[in-house]
């Protein structure tokens, strides 16, 4: 349901509800703060009047709260090959992904 990705242009990494993505782009919110954390958390649909954004999918998870610690980590370790998180989430065999 929720996916952590890279964000071509700028090198950010973020999660998104996996119906904001549609390939290799990705439709991201005009607010942030409280009403953003709100739609990510609800699953909000997109609205065709969202920025549409190049990104790269680094991982797939069913959870929330799943995909802001991975989200996290990769942004803590500052890893150049993001290939690495699925083989992480492998090995610690987390059952909730």
């Amino acid at each position: 349901m929720y996916a952590v990705v890279l964000f071509n242009k700028t090198n950010e990494v973020d999660v998104v509800p996996k119906l904001w993505l549609n390939g290799t782009k990705c439709y991201w919110p005009p607010f942030k703060g409280s009403r953003l954390t709100k739609a990510l958390e609800d699953l909000s649909p997109p609205s065709p009047e969202w920025p549409i954004y190049s990104i790269e999918v680094l991982i797939e998870t069913g959870k929330y709260s799943v995909s802001i610690h991975l989200c996290m980590f990769s942004i803590v370790l500052n890893y150049d090959d993001y290939d690495y998180l699925p083989t992480l989430t492998t090995h610690l065999s987390l059952p909730y992904l």
